[in-house]
C-alpha cells in the first residue's frame, strides 16, 4: 500500500490517510461501560401484590402478616392463590391453582384445580374432585376433607 500511496502523491495519501482515521473513529464508541443497567419503564409498577384480596385474578397470602389462623378468603375470582410464610392455617372457597411456599401450613379448600407445594409437612384438605398436584417437598399431604372447616 505505502508504494500505491507514493505514486499517487502526498495529497492523495492524505486523503486515504484521513477517510480510514474517520472510518476508524465512527466505529469505535465513546461509551466505556458496555454493560446496560436495568431501567424502570413507565409502565412498571413498584407496588406489592395486595396481600389477602383478589387483585387481576392473583392473591397473595402471606403468613408473616396473619395470626396463625388467618380469617376465611373469597378466593372466587382468583385463578390464583400464592400462600408464602411457615406455620398457619388458611381457609379458602374455590381457587384454579392453589401454590404453597412454605412449611407447616394447613389449608382447607372448598374446591381446587391444580395444588404445588414447595416446602414441607403442608397438609391440603379440599372438598371437590381431587386436584392435580405438584409436590416439590417432603411430607406434604392432598386429601378430600367432607367440608373444609369454616372460620
Amino acid at each position: 500500500m505505502v508504494g500505491l500511496l507514493r505514486r499517487r502523491g502526498p495529497a492523495s495519501a492524505a486523503l486515504v490517510a484521513t477517510t480510514m482515521i474517520l472510518t476508524l473513529a465512527a466505529c469505535s464508541s465513546a461509551e466505556t461501560d458496555a454493560t446496560p443497567s436495568p431501567t424502570v419503564s413507565s409502565t412498571a409498577s413498584l407496588d406489592a401484590a395486595p396481600v389477602g384480596s383478589c387483585d387481576d385474578g392473583f392473591m397473595l397470602v402471606d403468613l408473616g402478616a396473619t395470626d396463625d389462623v388467618a380469617p376465611s378468603l373469597d378466593t372466587s375470582s382468583c385463578d390464583l392463590v400464592s400462600i408464602v410464610g411457615s406455620t398457619g392455617t388458611v381457609v379458602l372457597d374455590e381457587v384454579s391453582t392453589l401454590v404453597v411456599e412454605g412449611s407447616d401450613v394447613t389449608v382447607s379448600v372448598q374446591d381446587v384445580g391444580t395444588v404445588q407445594l414447595a416446602g414441607d409437612r403442608n397438609t391440603v384438605h379440599h372438598a371437590g374432585e381431587a386436584p392435580a398436584v405438584d409436590d416439590q417437598g417432603q411430607a406434604n399431604s392432598v386429601s378430600t376433607a367432607a367440608e373444609p372447616a369454616a372460620e
